[in-house]
């Protein structure tokens, strides 16, 4: 029981002060990235050994978690606008081969014969 209040008590350290910090299951060893803002723990941690590296590197893990973010929103920031795409043409362009009907002539859609004797709005017989 001792083990369940310890482990949501540094659940909650991690997740409550901002940013939370991000707990990363890995094959093994316990590790603090404070250049990138992770804690890593092995698949099999025991609520001790994360007691121990949180208590070591909890602070300088959140503060390279939060210039990291802050260096991408520069970078960010210092990136022109992006452009708009183009825009979609509201006609398909015309067709270079002559048109089957005089109908059509203005117009490139649906000119295809499916050889069906039924509407296509209509449920097939």
């Amino acid at each position: 029981d001792a083990d369940f209040w310890l482990l949501e008590n540094l659940w909650k350290a991690m997740r409550e002060t901002p940013p939370p910090v991000p707990l990363v299951i890995a094959p093994r060893d316990y590790k603090a990235h404070a250049e990138v803002g992770f804690v890593q723990v092995p698949w099999d941690f025991t609520v001790s050994g994360l007691c121990d590296v949180l208590e070591e590197h909890l602070d300088d893990v959140r503060a390279g978690l939060l210039s990291r973010r802050q260096a991408g929103a520069e970078a960010q920031s210092a990136r022109p606008p992006p452009t708009e795409p183009p825009p979609v043409p509201r006609r398909l362009p015309r067709s270079p081969f002559p048109s089957a009907s005089s109908d059509d002539a203005g117009y490139e859609g649906d000119d295809v014969d499916s050889g069906s004797d039924w509407d296509s709005d209509e449920e097939p017989p």
